[in-house]
């Protein structure tokens, strides 16, 4: 009875399901293919279907299946249209927050800063000392292709630029008029009022012996007179250099002055490690062949002199020296700028070590030595030590 009642049901739902439909089809356009259902055997302990009941639902179903109308449609698909849409990635935008994390410390090469003295004049810093060089005739090596003295004892004129060695050798006076010489171990017997001439730039007059200095031409007697920039005088000997009584002559160890004779006016000069001593003097006396002067440099219209360079005299260094003199001074500035003395010992019994006549600029460093019996410096002391 139960098993009826679920099959009038179940074909009553069908119905109500194919009119719905059968009244929208007319809407739609689409075939419905309905699968015929097959019976399910179920196995229950329920009384089981008779043949009769079992043809009697077979033939309702064929039934309602004969009222589905039979429609054809045709489906035209649409083209499909396929839109990408690519969203790109946000642009990046990058704030850079740049943080130093690198220092550099660039440790500069000492820059040689030299306060200006109140002239106009430009200082220029001193050369460096030469690596190994001593003093006296042997005390730097002979390059390769230095060019050897002539034989003879006689004056040696040089008119070329070059190194000139005598390797020890004993020669007369030399002079030189050229620039870019050097002179050097050579054994110099003067018999003149000059032991060496210089006149030209850049020459370097190093490692030589002066002596048998005699008074000649003008009265002056010096180791070294030289005129032009860029001279350098180191390493020398010039042991009680004068040879005979001097007479009224001015005894000096270097000189160099401006005059319409000798026009230039020597700046960037080094004079460094000679040793240049005589016999003391304390009486003043003109038959004593001591040393009046150790350095005497006067500029344009200075010590009675006229006409030459106006282009003033510049940058002086006297360094290192051994100096042994004996009446005014030992050094006489009148007229370079930036004139500096340093680590100088001072043997002599002059009135004072030194004398700035003019000029700006000066420097008389402490670290000199004064270990002779001068009446006083004579200058203004700059404290600590001075360029080497």
């Amino acid at each position: 009875m139960n098993r009826k009642v679920l099959m009038v049901g179940a074909s009553l739902a069908m119905l109500v399901g194919l009119s719905a439909c059968s009244t929208d089809s007319s809407a739609t356009a689409q075939r419905l293919v309905v699968p015929k259902v097959q019976a399910e055997t179920t196995t229950s302990s329920a009384t089981p279907t008779t043949d009769a009941e079992h043809q009697q639902i077979i033939t309702q179903l064929d039934r309602i299946e004969s009222k589905i109308p039979t429609h054809t449609t045709t489906v035209t698909a649409s083209p499909t249209t396929t839109t990408t849409t690519v969203t790109a990635p946000p642009t990046a935008t990058v704030t850079e927050t740049a943080t130093a994390t690198k220092t550099t410390t660039v440790t500069a090469t000492p820059t040689s800063s030299t306060t200006a003295p109140p002239s106009s004049s430009t200082t220029t810093p001193p050369p460096p000392p030469p690596s190994g060089q001593t003093v006296g005739v042997g005390g730097v090596a002979t390059p390769a292709g230095a060019i050897s003295p002539p034989s003879g004892t006689g004056k040696w004129s040089i008119t070329a630029a070059g190194v000139y060695d005598c390797k020890g050798a004993q020669v007369g006076w030399i002079e030189i008029k050229a620039s870019n010489v050097t002179v050097q171990n050579c054994k110099v017997n003067a018999q003149s009022q000059y032991g060496i001439y210089s006149s030209g730039d850049n020459n370097v007059l190093q490692n030589n012996d002066i002596k048998g200095l005699k008074p000649t031409g003008d009265g002056d007697m010096n180791a070294f007179t030289f005129f032009g920039n860029g001279t350098k005088i180191q390493f020398n000997t010039a042991i009680d250099f004068v040879g005979t009584d001097p007479g009224d002559s001015h005894t000096d160890f270097i000189q160099t002055w401006v005059s319409s004779s000798h026009p230039t006016a020597s700046s960037d000069v080094v004079i460094r490690s000679n040793k240049a001593t005589g016999p003391a003097n304390p009486k003043r006396l003109n038959s004593i062949p001591s040393i009046h002067q150790c350095v005497m440099v006067e500029d344009q219209g200075r010590g009675g002199n006229s006409g030459g360079s106006s282009s003033g005299m510049k940058n002086w260094l006297v360094v290192n020296n051994i100096f042994s003199d004996s009446w005014n001074q030992c050094i006489k500035n009148d007229g370079v700028d930036n004139f500096q003395v340093t680590k100088n010992d001072f043997q002599g019994s002059s009135s004072h070590v030194m004398e700035q006549a003019s000029g700006s600029g000066l420097k008389y460093y402490s670290d000199n030595k004064v270990t002779g019996t001068y009446g006083n410096v004579g200058v203004p002391i700059t404290s600590g030590a001075g360029p080497a």
